[in-house]
């Protein structure tokens, strides 16, 4: 890494799938340990040219493993970053599972793709987390049953706003868990968006966002 400024707060990789060895350099580095804005994704210029690396940003994912961005607040995950007005593609993520040890002060996770969740986690600053992709993005399911029930299973109990929106479609409707409390795993949770439950679970739901809105 050379020719970084000495103060670094946002760092933007707009080729993120063909740039794996320059972001494993970055997070490896002293540098990383200032910044609180992160996004890897992509941009109409990568997707213009076809690069062999494609949109998959699984390999990225995993250098996260074992890394500490003591700073990071916002990690933006997938999102082409509209350079002019075109058509938007989101990446395939990958795990997530490691950001949460990496990233022990997050506050805001926005997810625009295909992810998964190997367990459920902890964290206990995270505040927003934001799942959105467009129709454009293809056809790939963007969440499993098991990444869902992880992810509602998980103790964030700063987390106020979770939202997961999708128009791709080859998505299966989602089951609730049963077992999900939010007063347990979320107690601060205030906003709950979530397409393309079960029938069954769309009603619990419902009865869910009318104690959300009471408070």
């Amino acid at each position: 890494m050379r020719n970084l400024p000495d103060q670094l707060d946002t760092v933007a990789f707009l080729e993120g799938p063909a740039q794996i060895e320059l972001i494993s350099d970055f997070l490896q580095s002293p540098e990383a340990q200032q910044v609180s804005t992160l996004k890897i994704g992509t941009s109409q210029l990568y997707a213009a040219r076809r690069p062999a690396e494609g949109f998959d940003l699984g390999k990225v994912m995993s250098l996260f493993k074992g890394r500490h961005l003591p700073n990071l607040r916002s990690l933006c995950l997938g999102d082409m970053f509209v350079l002019y007005n075109s058509s938007v593609r989101a990446c395939r993520i990958g795990d997530i599972t490691p950001v949460f040890n990496a990233a022990p002060n997050l506050r805001m996770l926005d997810l625009c793709g295909p992810f998964f969740l190997t367990r459920p986690v902890e964290h206990a600053h995270l505040q927003e987390v934001s799942v959105h992709v467009d129709a454009s993005s293809g056809q790939e399911a963007v969440i499993s049953q098991q990444t869902f029930t992880n992810l509602m299973m998980s103790k964030l109990p700063e987390v106020q706003s979770l939202s997961l929106l999708s128009d791709a479609t080859e998505d299966v409707p989602l089951d609730l868990p049963t077992a999900f409390d939010p007063r347990a795993q979320m107690p601060k949770l205030t906003a709950f968006e979530v397409e393309n439950l079960t029938p069954e679970s769309q009603q619990r739901y419902d009865a869910l966002q009318e104690v959300l809105l009471v408070g």
